[in-house]
């Protein structure tokens, strides 16, 4: 929660992978020491550089560690500026709009059901019934 910034996120440490919390942690500290931008374009670019960058550390730590061995975190993050905004996601942790009482999706979840539907390999509906996180 970093106002000033404009900048709010959401780092969810992968449930049954081991070390989740250290991928959230690592994600919120990278977050929190980004310098505030005075636009949308250029503060993108330092999040993306930013959740590359812990990605490709994390990676790094599973070459010391028993394979099958799995780091992950999703995240969700806002950007403001003015009157816009920007979403940047990967996983599951989700965005809304919310406007006259009601929920509107900003994100569309990376998970495999997702993308056997927009590869036209699954109805909405039959994708429906997978579970899939709330």
């Amino acid at each position: 929660d970093r106002p000033g910034a404009r900048l709010w996120a959401v780092a969810d440490g992968m449930g049954g992978h081991n070390s989740g919390e250290l991928a959230s942690a690592e994600i919120v500290a990278a977050l929190d020491s980004l310098p505030p931008a005075d636009d949308l374009e250029t503060m993108s670019r330092a999040v993306r550089d930013r959740l590359q960058q812990v990605n490709a550390s994390l990676r790094g730590l599973l070459s010391d560690r028993p394979a099958r061995t799995l780091i992950g975190s999703t995240v969700v993050v806002l950007l403001a500026s003015g009157r816009r905004c920007r979403v940047i996601w990967a996983g599951d942790s989700r965005a809304y709009l919310c406007r006259d009482h009601a929920l509107q999706p900003l994100t569309r979840d990376h998970s495999m059901v997702n993308e056997l539907v927009a590869q036209g390999l699954l109805t909405q509906g039959q994708a429906g019934s997978f579970i899939q996180p709330a």
